[in-house]
């Protein structure tokens, strides 16, 4: 895994803020599951994950992190339109 994948609480926390509504909201942080292996952590950094209200899951939110460091002035269009993409998107039957 990309370390740059990692990130702390705190900052998790300024990013679901500063997401705003994007997607309607942030409905959940979260980290994924993992079964028969460790979680992967970075000391304090972990796996964030979000899932916004509009139904889209698993943004790695240090992802989110480096799109917004790209992309200073653009990143709220990319992320939203990203967003909204996965919300409409076909599901697996698993995901209802």
């Amino acid at each position: 895994m990309n370390p740059s994948h990692f990130i702390t609480k705190a900052d998790a926390d300024a990013i679901v803020k500063a997401l705003g509504d994007i997607g309607g909201g942030v409905d959940k942080l979260y980290i994924p599951p993992y079964w028969g292996i460790p979680t992967p952590e970075i000391g304090d950094a972990k796996f964030y994950h979000i899932r916004f209200k509009n139904g889209a899951d698993g943004f790695n939110v240090g992802l989110i992190r480096q799109t917004m460091s790209f992309f200073p002035t653009r990143w709220p269009a990319m992320v939203d339109a990203e967003v909204r993409a996965v919300a409409n998107s076909p599901k697996f039957p698993w995901e209802y």
